[in-house]
């Protein structure tokens, strides 16, 4: 049976404690603060792989907002923009190694199996370590020729060995 570590930090959990009205502040400043935020990700969005006119649209925005809240907002933007970006990029690669994939399979005739790359190198590897050239020690010992290779595998069987 696993035993579970406990949580290594604290829990903790912020509350506030809000009168009705303010509450209603709360709300109005979230909603407000939401909407430039939109606005600003759709202002950056229709830029595009241009310019991102940060210092304009933080302008702009602190006319509306605080320097503090339109710095923030502009930042998040552009962190928004860019990670949307790498997400498609990220989607055009694979669907290109989809279509890559999928252009191989068609191309193996029906009824037939196509050979991954995997069992090919298995393969590979198979015939090089049965074949003559590669097993140096055992033709060396059957020859009783010294390997000249340097390097401690094998050498002392090499060295002594003796024609049976």
């Amino acid at each position: 049976m696993w035993c579970r570590a406990r949580p290594a930090g604290a829990r903790m959990k912020t509350r506030l404690r809000l009168s009705a009205a303010d509450q209603m502040v709360v709300r109005a400043v979230g909603e407000y603060l939401g909407s430039l935020a939109a606005a600003d990700l759709a202002w950056r969005c229709r830029l595009g792989r241009g310019g991102d006119q940060r210092a304009v649209r933080k302008r702009i925005l602190t006319g509306r907002s605080s320097s503090r809240w339109a710095g923030s907002l502009t930042r998040t933007s552009n962190g928004q923009w860019r990670r949307g970006m790498a997400n498609l990029t990220d989607r055009r690669i694979a669907l290109r190694r989809a279509r890559r994939a999928i252009g191989s399979r068609l191309l193996v005739p029906v009824g037939r199996r196509q050979s991954s790359l995997r069992s090919q190198q298995t393969a590979y590897r198979h015939t090089m370590s049965n074949s003559p050239s590669r097993t140096p020690s055992r033709n060396a010992r059957h020859s009783s020729m010294v390997n000249s290779s340097t390097g401690p595998s094998g050498c002392l069987e090499l060295r002594t060995a003796t024609p049976d």
